[in-house]
C-alpha cells in the first residue's frame, strides 16, 4: 500500500493506493463517511489494506479517497462548508484514475455520507462510473429525529454566520464491537468532536436533494444496510431504492447488523465477508 497527494486548489488530498499488479479488470475507489478515514484503526476487513488484499485477488485495483478535512488530507477537521467541496474531491480522484487506467471500468465503493457524495456526483457530473456499492448510505434524515421547522430555519440561518461552531452531538451506537469502538475513540485521525453547524446544514440539504433527485440515477448499484443501524436509516434506503430505475440494482437489508458493516460483531459475524464476497460477484457480473 502507498499514499500520495492530489492538489485541490491549495489543499492536499491524501490518496491511498493498493498494490500494483497487471491484468487489472476494474478499479475500485473507496469513499468513507463523515469523520472517518482510511488510516489503520482496527484489524479486519474494514481496513483499506485488507480490502485491497481481497479485491486484488480478483484483479480489482483499489484507491482510497480521504476527503478534505479528514484523515491525512488538509483542511479544517470535519468542516463541510459546501457539499460540492466533497464532490470536487471525488471528481479529482476519478479524473486521476481515468488518466492512468483509461479503458478500465471504475466502481465506487462508498459508506454512509460517502454514498451521498457519490450519488450526487454520478447524477450531476459527466462520468464513466460503471457501478456503485453502497454501505449504510446516508440517503436522508428520519422525520422522527428532525427538529421542528422553526428551529431548522433558525439553525440554517445561524450556520452561515458561525459555520464551524460545534453544536450537535452525533454519538450513536455504530457497532457492538467494543474493541473497535475503543480503537476508534483513541485514533488520532478519527473526528471525535461535535458536529459543526455548516456540516449539519450540508447533511440536511443533501438529504433533501437526494429525496428529490435519486430517480435520476442511471448507474447500476448494490446497497447493504443493517437493520440495527441507528445512525442512517434502512427504511429510507428501502423507500428510495424503489425510486431508482436501473438494471442490476440490489438491496440487502441485513439482520443484526449495525452502521459499520465491515466491522465483525458477535450478533452476525459473517456480515463483512458476505458484503465483500457479494460485492465482488456483483462487480464481476457488471464487467463481464
Amino acid at each position: 500500500m502507498e499514499e500520495f497527494t492530489l492538489l485541490k486548489k491549495n489543499i492536499k488530498l491524501n490518496i491511498l493506493e493498493g498494490g500494483k499488479f497487471s491484468d487489472i479488470k476494474a478499479v475500485i475507489i473507496h469513499v468513507h463517511g463523515l469523520g472517518a478515514h482510511f488510516q489503520p484503526l482496527y484489524i479486519g476487513i474494514d481496513e483499506f489494506i485488507e480490502r485491497d488484499t481481497m479485491l486484488s485477488k480478483n484483479n480489482f485495483k483499489s484507491f482510497g479517497l480521504e476527503f478534505s478535512g479528514h484523515g491525512k488530507s488538509e483542511g479544517k477537521r470535519c468542516c463541510i462548508y459546501s457539499f460540492e467541496d466533497l464532490i470536487e474531491d471525488l471528481e479529482i480522484l476519478v479524473k486521476h484514475v481515468e488518466s492512468i487506467y483509461m479503458d478500465i471500468p471504475i466502481f465506487l465503493f462508498c459508506e454512509s455520507m460517502g454514498c451521498a457524495v457519490a450519488l450526487k456526483y454520478c447524477i450531476t457530473r459527466k462520468n464513466n462510473i460503471k457501478g456503485l456499492v453502497f454501505l449504510a448510505p446516508l440517503f436522508g434524515i428520519d422525520e422522527s429525529v428532525k427538529p421542528n421547522s422553526i428551529l431548522i430555519n433558525i439553525l440554517l440561518f445561524i450556520s452561515y454566520f458561525f459555520p464551524s461552531y460545534q453544536l450537535f452531538n452525533t454519538k450513536s451506537l455504530i457497532s457492538s464491537n467494543n474493541d473497535f469502538l475503543i480503537a476508534k475513540e483513541i485514533n488520532k485521525y478519527t473526528y471525535h468532536d461535535s458536529l459543526r453547524l455548516c456540516t449539519a446544514r450540508e447533511i440536511f440539504l443533501i438529504s433533501d436533494w437526494i429525496k428529490e433527485n435519486i430517480h435520476l440515477l442511471k448507474i447500476p448499484l448494490i446497497i447493504f444496510h443493517g437493520l440495527r443501524d441507528y445512525l442512517t436509516q434502512p427504511n429510507i434506503s428501502k423507500e428510495l431504492f424503489e425510486k431508482i430505475d436501473v438494471p442490476n440494482k440490489e438491496l440487502h437489508l441485513i439482520e443484526n447488523a449495525f452502521h459499520c458493516l465491515l466491522i465483525e460483531c458477535k450478533e452476525n459475524p459473517s456480515v463483512p465477508n458476505f458484503i465483500m464476497e457479494k460485492s465482488i460477484d456483483w462487480i464481476k457480473k457488471i464487467i463481464l
